[in-house]
Parts: structure tokens; C-alpha cells; sequence
């Protein structure tokens, strides 16, 4: 038993009056302590630290201050992180028991960015990368005795909120521990905003970048399709002096049908130029999909003489409400993202294509940026090829980039530019979600014609 002057913390009896016995710390709202050094063979030293935070903060819970406050402890030996106090606040809000929010904060962190330098761009982790990464960042953290981050926390029921953390790093070197001794404070209103100027930045730099393009692209496709007209003219001319059964008639043919194609290359330039206004109207996609996917269908046999065999598959939701479009430009969105799927699976797959009604609520949605809020259709093509690299993602939509051969049969790199260009005048969203072997994913939302 403990003499007259010693009290009771946990199973330790620490000499003197540390704590009064009314404030013996205890979890949040008065549950049971939820750490370990308070109840472990630790140094009494290391005991009167955690013992002297645990009394500091719970005193400063009934002060109003958006600081939430906590104590974290983790081993260098076995790299198990723990809460020595969590304030009562921070598990309101992440709606976890204290003894879960380590693995909590495992799961949930869908970046974490360092600010090194005021005004210079952060260091961002990734979830992935905080998978590997966290050795090397506690490690950091001790050395510079120090940590101040930014983590976006993805909550059950799909809130993200942010919070800044700044925290004293101390490490107990008898003991093996460090102690992070800091708080946190939520700053989710302030990064939405610097999330919708970064975005903003981004989509402005994108469209200035395509503008410049377009306008040497579509002064070029002018100038071309009056050459090719002339070209049409004089073979067409040239067929009609020419006998059926002549050698000669068949190149015409092979001739013409190239021209063709170059005309309908030079459209497409000059769609990507900003030239032909979309002629919006309530338009049904499923008729749309269903006439590209069966051109894909048509190519097999072409494909089949190479061993290549690709297969589409429509799933489309029930009730699918009709979009405001084009259906000539929009049609040419989704053949140009199913001939790229086409030409990702060169030994042959199946291309998945799926349509459903979405309800967008926030103009400052991560995944659908500056879409206002209302009714939408979204359509995904998905395909089994091998994927796009990580740092190839942010440069699909520039103008002639492919990560493909160049070549007649290859393409020039035009196709996203042109999807991205319509969808854009359609006030609508497109992004590719890929990844090294995962396959490719184009994502298309466009406004609802009921809404």
C-alpha cells in the first residue's frame, strides 16, 4: 500500500503530491486511462512528464480554443504507436474510442503534406506512400525533436476534414520512447480553399495549353481540308475515266479512302480547335454507346487476323435519365475512349463500358472539380491493358502526347485531346483513373437533361 504522501497513477506510486487525487488523469469524459507508461515498467522520470501533460491538458479542455490537444508515444523497438491523452473533442470528431485511433489514423490518412518553407508548395505523402513511409518520417520527427503536417482524414460517411497537426517531439532515451506532445486544429474551410485555387490554377494552365494548340491546329486543318478537297476531286474525276477492271481502279479506291480518313483527321482538328459549337439537345446515350461499341465489334474481325480479340460490354443502370448534348460530338468522345481501350488490350480483353445517374452537391468535390451541383450521367470505360504509369496521368489530355508508337495505325495523340475538348464545352468532367497494371478507367459526366 502507498504511505500518506504517495498516490496512486495507474499501477505507478509516484512520491509527493504530482497530481491532486480529484485530477488523477483518466481518459477523455472520464474513461479509464488508456496509455501505457503510467502502468509499465517506465522511468520515473519519464512517468512525472506524462503525468505533468495529462494534468496540463485536461486543464485547458474547459478553456474555448480550437487547439485539440494530445499526447502520442510510440517504441523505437517495436514502432507500436499509442495514446498516452486524447482530448475528448478530437474523438467527437473522428467518432473513435481512443484506443482506436492509431489504427484509425493508419487507414484513414489520404495525404499528409509538409509545409518546409512558407510559400513553397508542400511535401506530399500519399496513403500508399505513408504505407512505407512512417519509420522514416517518425525517425525525422525525433531527430528534429519537432513535427508540423496537414493530414486530409477520409471519415465514415464520406466527410473529409483536415487537420493541422503541430507537435514537440521528446525522446526518452532509457526508456526507448518518444513522446509527440502537440495539437491539432482543423483547417478543412482553409485547405478547400487552397484545393479550389489549385484546381483553379491547374484547369486554367490546361485550357491556355490546349488554346495555344488549337489555334495552330485548327489553322493548319483548314488550310489542309481545302487541299484534300482538291485531292477528292481530281481522284474522283480520275475513277470516272478509268475502267472497273483495271489495276488503276483499285489504288483510286485505296487513294479516296485514304483521303477520307485525313478529312475526318482534319475534323477532328478542328474540333479540337474550338470550331463546331456543340448543338445541345435531350439526348438518350444508351443508343450512342450502343452504336460505338458495336464499331468495336466490327474491328475484331480486322484485330482476329493479328490474334487480338477484344469484346465490349454495356451495363447500364435502370431509369438512366438523358443528357444535354451533341450527339455527333459525343459520340466521338466515347469512340475515341473506346479505340483507345481498344489499342491498351493489344493481345485482346474486354472492354467494359457502364452508365448511371449521379447526384453531385458540392461545387468543390475532389473527384468532379467546378461542376455545380445538380443531376449528372456518368458513363466509365474500363479496360484490361496494362495501364498508364503515375507520372504520365497529368499529361493525358495535352495535345499529340500518347504513350503508344506513333504511326498511321498508332495515332497522334489527339483523341484525349479531342474528348477532353468536347466534354469541356458540354460543361461537363472527364478524368483517366490507371495505374501499372490495373488497367485504364475514362470517366465521363455530363449534365442531365432533367434536371
Amino acid at each position: 500500500m502507498p504511505g500518506k504522501n504517495e498516490k496512486t497513477v495507474g499501477r505507478h506510486f509516484l512520491p509527493g503530491s504530482v497530481l491532486p487525487a480529484a485530477t488523477a488523469p483518466l481518459g477523455p469524459g472520464g474513461r479509464s486511462y488508456p496509455g501505457r507508461v503510467l502502468g509499465g515498467k517506465f522511468s520515473p522520470a519519464l512517468v512525472r512528464r506524462v503525468v505533468d501533460c495529462i494534468r496540463r491538458m485536461q486543464a485547458m479542455e474547459d478553456i474555448p480554443s480550437p487547439a485539440i490537444l494530445y499526447v502520442a508515444a510510440w517504441r523505437r523497438a517495436d514502432r507500436v504507436i499509442w495514446y498516452e491523452y486524447a482530448s475528448p473533442r478530437l474523438l467527437e470528431l473522428l467518432q473513435v474510442k481512443v484506443q482506436e485511433l492509431p489504427l484509425f489514423f493508419k487507414n484513414s490518412i489520404e495525404d499528409r503534406r509538409v509545409y518546409r518553407t512558407p510559400g513553397d508548395l508542400p511535401e506530399i505523402h500519399t496513403h500508399e506512400e505513408l504505407e512505407t513511409q512512417r519509420p522514416d518520417l517518425r525517425r525525422e520527427a525525433r531527430d528534429s525533436g519537432g513535427l508540423a503536417a496537414v493530414y486530409k482524414l477520409a471519415l465514415p460517411g464520406g466527410r473529409r476534414v483536415w487537420l493541422k497537426d503541430q507537435a514537440r517531439v521528446e525522446t526518452w532515451e532509457p526508456d526507448g520512447v518518444s513522446l509527440s506532445v502537440g495539437c491539432l486544429t482543423e483547417v478543412t474551410r482553409e485547405m478547400e480553399a487552397e484545393e479550389a485555387r489549385r484546381l483553379a490554377e491547374e484547369k486554367l494552365l490546361q485550357a491556355r495549353k490546349l488554346e495555344a494548340a488549337g489555334q495552330l491546329a485548327g489553322g493548319i486543318a483548314h488550310d489542309f481540308n481545302n487541299l484534300l478537297a482538291v485531292i477528292l476531286g481530281n481522284l474522283e474525276l480520275a475513277d470516272m475515266e478509268t475502267p472497273r477492271k483495271s489495276p488503276a481502279a483499285g489504288r483510286l479506291a485505296e487513294a479516296q479512302a485514304a483521303v477520307e480518313k485525313a478529312r475526318e483527321l482534319t475534323r477532328r482538328f478542328i474540333t479540337f480547335s474550338g470550331g463546331g459549337a456543340p448543338r445541345l439537345s435531350r439526348v438518350d446515350l444508351l443508343p450512342i454507346l450502343e452504336t460505338c461499341l458495336a464499331r468495336l465489334q466490327e474491328d475484331r474481325m480486322g484485330m482476329a487476323l493479328s490474334g487480338c480479340t477484344v469484346k465490349g460490354s454495356l451495363s447500364p443502370a435502370p431509369g438512366l435519365p438523358g443528357v444535354l448534348a451533341d450527339p455527333d460530338q459525343i459520340a466521338q468522345v466515347f469512340s475515341n475512349l473506346l479505340e483507345n481501350a481498344r489499342d491498351a488490350m493489344p493481345l485482346g480483353g474486354t472492354v467494359q463500358v457502364s452508365a448511371e445517374p449521379l447526384r453531385v452537391t458540392s461545387a468543390l468535390d475532389p473527384f468532379l472539380p467546378y461542376l455545380p451541383p445538380g443531376g449528372y450521367v456518368r458513363v466509365a470505360v474500363q479496360d484490361q491493358g496494362h495501364g498508364i504509369p503515375e507520372k504520365d496521368l497529368p499529361r493525358v489530355f495535352d495535345p499529340y502526347f500518347t504513350t503508344r508508337e506513333r504511326g498511321q495505325e498508332k495515332g497522334l495523340g489527339l483523341g484525349l485531346s479531342v474528348a477532353w475538348s468536347i466534354v469541356r464545352k458540354h460543361n461537363g468532367h472527364i478524368r483517366l483513373e490507371s495505374g501499372p497494371g490495373k488497367g485504364t478507367t475514362a470517366l465521363v459526366v455530363l449534365p442531365a437533361a432533367n434536371d
